[in-house]
């Protein structure tokens, strides 16, 4: 801000108060090529939805820090590099969504604080994400466990750290790629699954899917959590001619090798057709079943038939 004989002159791409009210609980303020906040500039105090994405933030506003009771933060698309001091909507805040910016690392609070209720966060496109990861930082960082469910961060370059995702142990929906693919920022995952998300908490059942729409050197595949899938993917008989038609026989899934079958697929088959009255073992007659269709063409013996009519003549016309 600058004075000019004694009056305030704002820049055109700062942002200054006077227009908001104080009742607003949803304020949107994204596409206004907005740099900074002014120092005077406040906020709603009972906003609980702010959308500032599509700016030209190099930080957070502090206006921004000082919220209270904030559950939806959007400031995707600017130019922010830190985040790492605690809000004051820590513990109310459900949704962050603080993609494509310019994140030197992820925001600590988010991991040192633990808010009660954040449950979705969108981190992806920050390229320079693991750049803070040193001096020991990333070992302190994966000792903390979120509570979060829902997490998007592809485009990370995640290479050699990918047991961040183990710090995401409740998470149903973790999505690792996307289709506009940045090669440069992708994370490398060859391996499914990947470190960070081969273990599970005790007392918790594998049930992670993977599926992907190509090969994972793109960098395009979500993992979601689903207890009956991962169960009839284990349990299913061996594959058939007819599943091979089917589009889901085709999509690559990810099935636990380790877990061995309690009985050979032959005895599930026999079983399950057993289950549905269409199969029954020879060894299950009291009566052979050779004897028994010997018996019934002897006590039903096939009809001949005999024929007045002229046969047929195979010889030839010179004959």
């Amino acid at each position: 801000m600058e004075e000019s004989e004694g009056n305030p002159i704002y820049k055109l791409n700062g942002l200054k108060n006077g227009i908001i009210k104080d009742n607003i609980t949803i304020l949107d303020l994204s596409h206004r090529n907005v740099t900074y906040f002014d120092e005077h500039m406040k906020l709603p105090p009972y906003l609980k939805e702010l959308n500032l994405s599509y700016n030209k933030l190099e930080n957070v506003p502090e206006a921004v820090v000082k919220l209270k009771n904030v559950i939806v933060l959007d400031i995707s698309y600017n130019a922010i590099k830190y985040f790492d001091d605690t809000p004051s909507f820590c513990h109310t805040i459900e949704f962050i969504n603080i993609c494509n910016n310019d994140l030197q690392g992820p925001p600590a609070w988010i991991w040192f604080e633990l808010p009660k209720k954040l449950c979705k966060l969108n981190i992806s496109s920050n390229d320079c994400l693991t750049k803070s990861f040193k001096c020991g930082y990333f070992e302190e960082l994966i000792q903390f466990k979120t509570s979060i469910t829902d997490i998007k961060i592809h485009n990370c370059k995640l290479n050699n750290f990918l047991q961040l995702l183990g710090t995401f142990p409740k998470a149903k929906s973790v999505k690792l790629g996307d289709s506009n693919i940045n090669y440069i920022a992708a994370n490398a995952i060859t391996d499914l699954p990947c470190e960070g998300l081969n273990e599970k908490p005790e007392n918790d059942k594998p049930e992670s899917v993977y599926s992907s729409s190509s090969s994972l050197e793109d960098d395009n595949f979500y993992v979601h959590d689903n207890d009956n899938i991962d169960v009839e993917k284990e349990n299913r008989p061996p594959s058939s001619v007819e599943d091979w038609d089917s589009d889901e026989y085709w999509v690559p899934c990810y099935v636990n090798k380790n877990v061995k079958p309690s009985q050979s697929p032959w005895l599930y088959f026999v079983k399950q057709k057993l289950e549905e009255g269409n199969f029954c073992p020879i060894d299950m007659h009291a009566v052979p079943v050779s004897e028994q269709v010997n018996y019934e063409k002897s006590i039903n013996p096939p009809i001949q038939y005999e024929s007045d009519g002229q046969f047929d003549d195979y010889s030839s016309n010179d004959s």
